[in-house]
C-alpha cells in the first residue's frame, strides 16, 4: 500500500487494504470482497466472463494477507 488512504479506514496501522475493509477499517467478509472483485473489477473493468473472473478473484485474494490460506 502506497499511503494512508490505501489502508482500511485510512488508518496507517491497519494491515489490510481499503478494498478489503469497510469505511471504519473493519475487515469485510471474504464473500463480500470476492463478489465485489469479481463483479466490479474482473467482469466490469476487465470484461471477463463470470467463471473466468471467479478464478482470477480467488487467485488474487489468495495472495493477500487477510485471505491467504482460504
Amino acid at each position: 500500500m502506497m499511503g494512508d488512504r490505501d489502508h482500511g479506514g485510512s488508518l496507517a496501522d491497519n494491515p489490510y487494504c481499503v478494498q478489503c475493509c469497510d469505511g471504519a477499517g473493519r475487515l469485510r467478509s471474504y464473500e463480500d470482497v470476492f463478489r465485489r472483485l469479481v463483479e466490479r473489477d474482473f467482469m466490469g473493468t476487465n470484461g471477463m466472463q463470470r467463471a473466468q473472473a471467479e478464478v482470477a478473484a480467488r487467485n488474487a485474494l489468495a495472495q493477500l494477507p487477510a485471505w491467504r490460506g482460504r
